[in-house]
């Protein structure tokens, strides 16, 4: 999926939002301020977790390091280290997710970029069309710029009071 687009979750997983959707989860980014959960340094289960997610660590004991003649350099020193997963397999490449084509990192939060149907006008509200992209409401997310013909930069809060609309009635 590219950038611009209003998502939803479909289970653990995002798709497109319409304008049937009671819940949007954010909107698909390019400039997302923080990455979370992205996976981007190492294999999602290569250290063994807690029920929470917790990585768990053990004590290892690492040797000196000593000189061609024998002197120390480093001392012998126990050193925490994650617990690594019997079930990793250190042969298979590992892909960060924001390299994977199903991954697409997602705006919570502020000033992002949506795709528009040319309808959205600044100063008044935008909600999700059949396509996923914005188009103009009485209600939902305020639009702050027309950036170009087919995009606006909104303000998006998805816990913000007055963006969801049941049956006649806006809360």
């Amino acid at each position: 999926m590219d950038c611009g687009y209003f998502v939803t979750l479909g289970g653990e997983k995002i798709r497109k939002a319409d304008e049937s959707d009671d819940y949007v989860l954010g909107i698909t980014s390019a400039t997302p301020a923080v990455i979370a959960n992205s996976g981007d340094l190492n294999w999602k289960d290569k250290y063994v977790t807690d029920e929470w997610g917790r990585v768990l660590y053990q004590d290892v004991l690492v040797p000196a390091v000593t000189s061609k003649d024998g002197r120390a350099i480093l001392p012998e020193r126990t050193e925490s280290q994650p617990v690594l997963n019997p079930a990793w397999d250190h042969t298979r490449e590992f892909i960060p997710r924001c390299k994977r084509p199903e991954w697409v990192a997602v705006g919570l939060l502020g000033k992002i970029l949506v795709g528009d149907d040319g309808t959205c006008q600044v100063n008044r509200y935008c909600r999700p069309n059949k396509e996923g992209i914005a188009t103009a409401s009485r209600y939902g997310y305020r639009v702050m710029k027309r950036i170009g013909e087919n995009q606006v930069l909104v303000f998006f809060d998805h816990m913000r009071l007055g963006h969801l609309k049941i049956g006649s009635m806006v809360i």
